[in-house]
């Protein structure tokens, strides 16, 4: 039932944000305060994907877990 919001929150955002934003950011000209964008852009991901799974377990899946709900 919550697997497709799980997916797409666990899966689908940071794909997004590490496999498809950075090809837009990658130019030596994009620089904020002497530092390159695309750098700034993938230390913001760490946080930015441990949040997604953490929104993803308290959200979705903590409960199913703890449950026992999918076990055989």
């Amino acid at each position: 039932m919550y697997r497709l919001p799980t997916m797409l929150i666990g899966m689908g955002v940071p794909i997004f944000l590490v496999v498809i934003v950075p090809p837009f950011l990658n130019d030596a000209s994009l620089t904020w305060a002497g530092i390159p964008v695309l750098l700034l852009w993938m230390f913001f991901c760490i946080p930015a994907v441990a949040l997604c799974l953490i929104v993803c377990w308290y959200c979705f899946d903590r409960r199913r877990y703890l449950t026992g709900e999918d076990r055989p």
